[in-house]
């Protein structure tokens, strides 16, 4: 497959992108690994209903008129925003005709563009970026038990589990900062108290481990001795089908290089903060 293309083209058709942008996307950045994905057209937004207050049953005596209450419906309205990445190559490598020139090409920049999806949902970027869980109100919180500088126990999992089913929701995941997950994995088994299990390895995905028999995903991207519990029917990611891939030989014609940029439009939500829990880790 050859890259060389005129000023502003294509350079993959949309499989070619999804397999060499998107999907790589889907698959290395944190917050679509715990997230509900949703494909949009366009630029169209993404409308999440929210039940402010549920119907209400009873019990009725029979023949008598049954009690009318209306939900109260809001809603999340997630509308994608652009994220762009550029990469530049040489002409050699654009000119490589084997399907790896596409998946570098791809790859490199769904790596970049994965680095800030992230940066924006866990922490909280400036606009045009959506608001991130930094700048999420209404989210629980928990502090991990520390004793001479490690973590004495797993209660804080279990914690977090009862607050977000409190409020409805089941943490799927559990996303953490570099540091936090060393001090996680350091942790002795069963602690200094708790009964909560240590750190397990996932039989499904051996290179990944599991609290409580979530996941545990680490991204820099979280700000540190930071854990996340997220339930994945309450975290959505919308990602616009207007994904392209597109290549200019005219920036850097003097050096014989192609400039690559990506662009798609994507947003993240959380219609539910109170199932949304934040571990702090204390020093």
């Amino acid at each position: 497959m050859s890259l060389s293309t005129v000023t502003g083209a294509a350079i993959l058709n949309h499989a070619q992108i999804e397999e060499s942008l998107v999907k790589p996307l889907e698959s290395t950045a944190a917050i679509a690994l715990c997230s509900t994905i949703v494909r949009t057209p366009g630029a169209s937004a993404l409308r999440i209903p929210i039940t402010a207050a549920t119907p209400t049953a009873s019990f009725v005596a029979e023949g008598a008129e049954i009690p009318v209450t209306d939900a109260d419906l809001e809603e999340l309205v997630l509308t994608p925003r652009k994220l762009a990445g550029l990469s530049v190559i040489t002409s050699e490598l654009a000119q490589t005709s084997t399907p790896a020139a596409a998946d570098i090409v791809g790859g490199g920049l769904a790596k970049d563009i994965a680095k800030k999806l992230d940066m924006g949902a866990f922490g909280n970027l400036p606009a045009p970026a959506p608001p991130g869980l930094a700048a999420l109100s209404g989210v629980k919180a928990v502090t991990a038990h520390v004793s001479g500088g490690k973590m004495t126990d797993f209660d804080w999992a279990a914690e977090a589990e009862s607050l977000s089913a409190i409020a409805g929701g089941n943490i799927t995941h559990w996303v953490a900062a570099p540091d936090a997950a060393l001090l996680v994995a350091t942790t002795p088994l069963g602690g200094t108290g708790g009964l909560m299990p240590a750190l397990q390895p996932d039989p499904t995905l051996p290179t990944r481990r599991q609290v409580l028999g979530r996941p545990l995903i680490v991204s820099p991207a979280v700000a540190p001795r930071t854990i996340w519990g997220i339930d994945n029917s309450r975290s959505f990611l919308a990602i616009s089908e207007e994904v392209t891939l597109e290549s200019d030989r005219s920036v850097y014609f003097t050096s014989d290089r192609i400039a690559i940029r990506a662009k798609l439009r994507v947003c993240y939500g959380w219609p539910e903060p109170a199932t949304v829990v934040k571990i702090t880790i204390p020093e």
